[in-house]
């Protein structure tokens, strides 16, 4: 049943998330009969309880999902799917969920209210909750006592409300949802503790999708007599801004993840602070794609029985530029027809993958690589500082990954040019080179200065060098 429990949960995250913008995407508060049949049309069935006021209308309402099908098909089939990845994405979601779609959503009921201004000076405000589920799974629910006793006092309560702020725009929202904070106890003895503290999307579609999307706290705890797990998420905030696939840009901040996992004498700890992700990609007036990803991680600390594993910061930054924008529609077009329809993967397919991903290097592009790590402890090893920054460009050629062999591999390395300097702290750097005879050989090429053992590396021509040395 616990299984359940996780699919119940996931229906009410995703219906949720899915039925608050099309609330907010619908002008149906000045031509409601008109909108009851659009919503028909998508498997939507709009039944209005009441509706009082003057200057300022207070409309409430029920919305059922009569034909999880058809509402599924509306969400999917919206502009922003029309790119290839996206696009693809939703014919993977539509095959997969074609038998069970109508089971797990059909029958589903949403109670709202709406307040508007008939003077057009105030925003829009809607409440809208999950009151009950799909047949299918109510019936389950009733079928089982402590599943009914576990989930009807939270569809009774309101637990899962979204509260909509609408500017007259009608393009401008504030997507909030009440904070969730619930303790359950099951009949042997097991409690389900579940925050989510502080959930708001801001989201701004007038040309570009432009969005905030901020989550202040949220707790997953079980436990048991012989076992327990928890994972915690503090200080989640997303931001976007997205025009399509090859324009656009976003980043990720957590100020702390904790997950720790006990049974029996056995404990399991992994806990990172303040990671921040960061990417974007825009098409110049050439068709080419500049592409840069950063990610940084602070504080990472893993724990079981066996290992223990700190690093006080890791920080990685890839910048690629000249990757034609046809080129890569194409291998992205291609790399969808075969991932994401399902198809088992083939010498012969893989031929034409690789072979789509040979247009895109045989232009040439540049690459800058940047990477480095602090503090690192892996048992009794420990490595003080380690930074490595590489420029690579990588010229025409004529290399096909679609035949690889020791041919396609010397062009691909007469073609690359590498420019880089490793930098350690003195200490690392003679604790490596004592590790192994070939890395003392690569050691002895090193260039100290002050308390710092330095690299400078280079390729060219398929021959490495460092420090102006040959290998």
């Amino acid at each position: 049943m616990k299984s359940r429990y996780w699919y119940i949960i996931g229906v009410f995250l995703v219906i949720g998330v899915a039925i608050a913008p099309v609330i907010v995407k619908q002008n149906f508060l000045k031509k409601i009969e008109k909108q009851k049949k659009v919503f028909l049309n998508h498997g939507l069935k709009l039944t209005i309880i009441d509706e009082r006021g003057y200057l300022e209308s207070i409309v409430s309402f029920n919305l059922d999902i009569i034909n999880g099908k058809k509402f599924r098909d509306y969400i999917l089939d919206k502009p922003y799917f029309n790119d290839s990845t996206f696009s693809e994405f939703a014919k993977l979601i539509k095959r997969k969920s074609e038998q069970n779609i109508r089971p797990a959503l059909d029958g589903t009921t949403f109670n709202g209210v709406i307040k508007y201004s008939n003077s057009l000076l105030k925003k829009t405000t809607i409440r809208l909750s999950l009151i009950r589920l799909s047949d299918e799974l109510m019936k389950d629910v009733y079928k089982n006592k402590e599943a009914a006793n576990l989930i009807l006092p939270l569809l009774s309560n309101k637990v899962l409300t979204f509260f909509v702020t609408l500017n007259n725009n009608q393009r401008d929202a504030e997507i909030r949802m009440k904070n969730i904070d619930q303790a359950l106890k099951l009949k042997n003895k097991e409690t389900i503790d579940f925050k989510f503290i502080g959930g708001k999307l801001k989201i701004d579609d007038s040309k570009r999708l432009i969005g905030k999307y901020a989550l202040d706290n949220q707790l997953f705890k079980i436990h048991e007599k012989s076992k327990s797990l928890i994972f915690q998420t503090k200080g989640l905030k997303y931001k976007f801004d997205y025009l399509n696939q090859f324009d656009s840009k976003g980043s990720i901040h957590i100020d702390s993840f904790d997950f720790k996992g006990e049974k029996y004498s056995k404990t399991t700890i992994f806990k990172f602070a303040n990671l921040d992700i960061k990417s974007s990609i825009k098409t110049l007036k050439d068709d080419t794609l500049p592409i840069d990803i950063s990610y940084v991680l602070n504080d990472i600390y893993f724990k079981n029985q066996i290992k223990e594993f700190e690093l006080k910061r890791a920080s990685i930054n890839i910048g690629v530029s000249g990757i034609n924008k046809q080129d890569l529609l194409d291998y992205s077009s291609t790399y969808n027809a075969m991932i994401l329809s399902g198809k088992k993967r083939t010498k012969n397919n893989m031929h034409t993958l690789m072979t789509a991903f040979s247009k895109i290097i045989n232009k040439g592009l540049k690459a800058n690589v940047g990477f480095s790590l602090s503090k690192l402890k892996i048992q009794r090893f420990m490595l003080n500082d380690i930074s490595l920054s590489l420029k690579s460009t990588l010229v025409n050629n004529t290399a096909d990954l679609g035949n690889i062999n020791k041919y396609t591999i010397r062009k691909l390395s007469k073609a690359m040019l590498v420019n880089g300097v490793l930098t350690m702290d003195k200490k690392d750097f003679e604790l490596i080179s004592s590790l192994n005879i070939k890395l003392s050989k690569i050691a002895k090429l090193a260039k100290i200065q002050g308390d710092k053992a330095i690299f400078n590396i280079e390729f060219k021509q398929d021959s490495l060098f460092i420090n102006k040395t040959k290998l």
